[in-house]
């Protein structure tokens, strides 16, 4: 999943990346668009392992880019085409394949999202 995002076109300071998700389960990508902290929570979506991991980032001309991949058992987040970058080995429950995008606070607008689906190699 690659976000292209227009800070000045966000009202809300606050956006939130669901993946490997199922109801209230997920792992989420959060970014702070006020503390300028993205953050990876493994905290409601890996059945064997906790954690939050932040980077904080450095806003450049307003826009920001983030490249999120995603496996069976890794989530990657690229931040300013790999400027900055978040790791983190997952573990979640079979069913757990949603993903999301949302705000708690206000609107926020993304520029351009592209979600794409590698090929499987593991059956």
């Amino acid at each position: 999943m690659e976000l292209w995002i227009d800070v000045e076109k966000i009202r809300s300071r606050y956006l939130e990346i669901g993946v490997l998700g199922e109801g209230d389960k997920a792992t989420v990508a959060a970014v702070d668009l006020v503390q300028k902290v993205v953050s990876l929570d493994k905290n409601r979506g890996d059945l064997y392992g906790r954690g939050r991991m932040n980077c904080p980032i450095e806003i450049r001309d307003g826009k920001l880019k983030l490249l999120l991949l995603v496996d069976c058992s890794t989530v990657e987040l690229y931040i300013d085409e790999g400027r900055y970058c978040i790791t983190s080995n997952v573990y979640p429950e079979k069913e757990q394949t949603e993903c999301w995008i949302k705000t708690p606070y206000k609107d926020a607008v993304i520029d351009k999202l592209r979600i794409s689906s590698m090929l499987r190699y593991w059956e």
